[in-house]
């Protein structure tokens, strides 16, 4: 789709959902919620052989199964491969209970961030998020109960998308040319020992009960012997329409700090319009990037009104790295669209 087409279509949007709801959706915060304090977990509390204990958590028929769904790369063998990457099992599954045992274990990946696991399998070159239902299946196979009819819708939002590829791509470096600095910055990577999407994670009350399925899960390291187990949610405006609603994510939250998780709380129509930032502005406020926001084009705009081109004042967002450009425009420097950027000609305005 062209880019200002599909700006014009992301501002639009914004406004269909704006009735009843009890604040300005385009002068929100880009934060909604953030937790109290940081949760941190030990690394390193059992000294067990990490593969005895991994393969205790997969019979032969669940892993055919999860193969032959596609969930499991059908070439790998847990019993015969040797574990080049830690964490491969869990890295595939998304799972609470592994990622606990992983750290009961004692892995400290390396210090270098490019060896960063990321959901490989489903996370394919344009940051494809896994789907909701993916991480059901899975967890129906782990023995959770799973109705029916949840396993009936195979998306997720367009806010969830773009704020997953927008972490893909970040992580990845991908445009990280264009966005106003160096992004390949080793200092904040050095940090994160993972990343995924749609990541389970079990009710605390009863581990029977359908798993809570958080939208992007950054695990990262405080030291060598400490983590944070760090939630991403993309709420939609679906969650501030009703007192109920907003009083259910908060009963998660509570649940989900108690399990050791920190949750944070992003506006999904932010993420259709600038996905890039809202990654940037959670970066910075849960401590993984400090002064993130500064170091990227557009920071100084406060709202979704904002965002206009420079050049065309058409709606403008930026759904990859490369779709702002930042020129010289009748003596000042504007962010505009790259095609408004590259068919502008400064003598047309001084002839």
């Amino acid at each position: 789709m062209d880019q200002i087409e599909a700006a014009r279509k992301a501002h639009s949007s914004i406004g269909k959902y704006q009735q009843g709801l009890k604040f300005d959706l385009k002068s929100s915060p880009i934060i909604l919620n953030k937790p109290r304090h940081h949760i941190l977990h030990p690394v390193g509390s059992s000294s067990e052989n990490a593969s005895s204990i991994l393969l205790k958590n997969i019979s032969s028929e669940d892993l055919h199964s999860l193969k032959e769904k596609g969930l499991v790369s059908k070439n790998y063998n847990y019993e015969t491969e040797e574990r080049s990457i830690p964490g491969r099992l869990w890295e595939e599954w998304g799972d609470h209970e592994l990622l606990m045992q992983e750290l009961e274990i004692g892995w400290v990946p390396s210090s270098k961030w490019d060896t960063i696991p990321l959901y490989q399998h489903h996370a394919d070159i344009e940051g494809r998020t896994p789907t909701h239902i993916e991480a059901l299946e899975v967890a129906k196979i782990r023995g959770y109960s799973i109705p029916q009819e949840y396993l009936q819708k195979n998306d997720i939002s367009r806010s969830e998308f773009l704020a997953y590829r927008a972490s893909h791509d970040l992580i990845l470096n991908h445009y990280c040319h264009t966005l106003g600095y160096n992004a390949n910055f080793p200092e904040w990577k050095e940090k994160l020992i993972f990343f995924t999407g749609q990541f389970i994670i079990p009710d605390p009350l009863n581990k029977n009960k359908t798993p809570y399925i958080i939208d992007q899960l950054w695990v990262v390291r405080t030291s060598n012997t400490q983590v944070r187990l760090i939630g991403l949610e993309i709420d939609g405006e679906y969650h501030f329409q009703s007192e109920e609603n907003i009083l259910r994510d908060r009963e998660r939250d509570i649940k989900l700090a108690a399990t050791g998780y920190e949750i944070y709380h992003v506006a999904g129509w932010w993420c259709r319009i600038d996905p890039m930032r809202v990654i940037h502005e959670f970066l910075q406020t849960a401590g993984i990037f400090p002064d993130a926001i500064n170091k990227l084009i557009g920071c100084h705009w406060q709202s979704i009104d904002d965002y206009r081109c420079g050049i065309c004042n058409q709606p403008i967002v930026r759904h990859e790295g490369n779709w702002f450009e930042q020129i010289e425009h009748r003596n000042s420097i504007v962010i505009a669209h790259p095609s408004c950027a590259e068919n502008y000609c400064p003598s047309d305005y001084y002839d």
